[in-house]
This record gives C-alpha cells, sequence and structure tokens, in this order.
C-alpha cells in the first residue's frame, strides 16, 4: 500500500512539473541560441 502511495505521489509531481520543466527548457534553449548567434 505504502509503495503505491510513494509512486502515485511521483507520478503526480513529474505530471505537475513537467510542464514547468519543459517551458524552462525551452526558454532555456532560446536564450542560448540568441546569445551565441554572435559566434557564428
Amino acid at each position: 500500500m505504502m509503495n503505491a502511495l510513494i509512486a502515485a505521489t511521483l507520478c503526480s509531481i513529474v505530471l505537475a512539473s513537467a510542464p514547468v520543466a519543459a517551458h524552462a527548457y525551452v526558454y532555456a534553449r532560446k536564450k542560448d541560441s540568441r546569445a551565441r548567434r554572435r559566434q557564428y
């Protein structure tokens, strides 16, 4: 029972944080590509 509860909690945490992490990743990639454009 405890394992199922922990698994459900982890799953909900991952599902909740996935959009935030994806948005931060995309934002960082855009920022990075803008900063690198001067070198090329």
